[in-house]
């Protein structure tokens, strides 16, 4: 599988964007492509995030964005942290839903099952 690598700068972005914004962006999405590659390791990656439906996902995002608040209406301690693991969360959910997408766009969804390896 090919990889994706993509770089950012203050150039990237619309003149109103400044090179310190850019720079936090940066960190902001490595700190979540770090959580999502500690869950990877945690659960099991692909073979495991594929199993949850849909329904599961916001199942699981939503108990998460439900810890945010504490029972007075005030941010928990852990705000940020919290935050970054529902974006790897969500981001979990849509590699998930590309691949099984794929799937079914490579396997058809007619009433035959394809066989994928002959039986001998």
């Amino acid at each position: 599988m090919a990889m994706k690598y993509f770089v950012l700068s203050a150039e990237d972005y619309p003149s109103q964007q400044s090179e310190s914004d850019t720079l936090h962006l940066i960190d902001v999405l490595t700190d979540v492509a770090d959580e999502r590659w500690a869950q990877d390791l945690q659960w099991g990656g692909p073979e495991h995030d594929d199993q949850h439906t849909s329904l599961e996902w916001r199942a699981l995002i939503g108990a998460h964005t439900h810890n945010l608040i504490d029972g007075r209406g005030n941010a928990a301690p852990d705000y940020r942290e919290r935050l970054v693991k529902i974006a790897a969360l969500a981001v979990a959910a849509i590699q998930s839903h590309d691949r099984t997408a794929s799937i079914i766009n490579v396997l058809g969804s007619g009433p035959e099952p394809i066989a994928l390896k002959e039986d001998v």
